[in-house]
């Protein structure tokens, strides 16, 4: 995948989460990204998937509303998870969610996480008010962890801390059960 595929996806995905901004009020959002990692050493792949990963956040940024949101973006393969976020400044400041804390959920449990800073060779993609953070989560084969079934917990993760946050409104029966929130975002299927 290149660096143009990978801005692609980003203003797509953000054109689809602005739809649910106009109809949920979202201002969160974690969606996993499908990025063919290479194939060379652990530490070369996951330094390039999260230069992808970086690549997607800059696309979704060309999206002035998707701008203002908290977003994470991640991707596996066979024996690792790779994260890359941002929240801004202003929307930490005004939800009390900063990227920190909610890298801390979302990487809750995940074996072997290693922060950006963290990994060898690779400059801290941190800005000094700490509102971009990436990980890299390297599992053993051998411990019968799954990397792409780890991606799906850390959804469910983030459903549920949003929740508790207040951030996404709890189901109730007076919701208009005849939206289609994929159609309102032009989604086909």
């Amino acid at each position: 995948m290149n660096h143009q595929k990978c801005v692609k996806e980003g203003v797509k995905r953000a054109q689809m989460f602005s739809s649910m901004n106009k109809g949920c009020g979202l201002s969160y959002f974690c969606t996993i990204v499908e990025i063919d990692i290479p194939e060379k050493s652990s530490q070369q792949s996951a330094v390039q998937t999260l230069d992808f990963l970086e690549s997607v956040m800059e696309g979704a940024n060309k999206n002035s509303k998707a701008k203002m949101w908290g977003k994470f973006f991640i991707t596996s393969d066979d024996t690792q998870v790779i994260g890359y976020g941002h929240v801004p400044k202003s929307l930490a400041e005004e939800t009390k969610i900063d990227i920190v804390r909610w890298h801390d959920i979302l990487t809750r449990d995940l074996p072997n996480v290693k922060n950006v800073e963290n990994v060898e060779n690779v400059e801290t993609r941190s800005c000094d008010d700490k509102d971009y953070i990436g990980f890299v989560s390297t599992v053993d084969p051998q411990a019968e962890m799954f990397p792409f079934k780890l991606c799906d917990d850390i959804l469910q993760k983030n459903i549920n801390f949003l929740k508790e946050e207040k951030m996404i409104n709890q189901e109730s029966d007076d919701g208009d059960d005849d939206v289609n929130f994929a159609e309102e975002a032009g989604i086909e299927w």
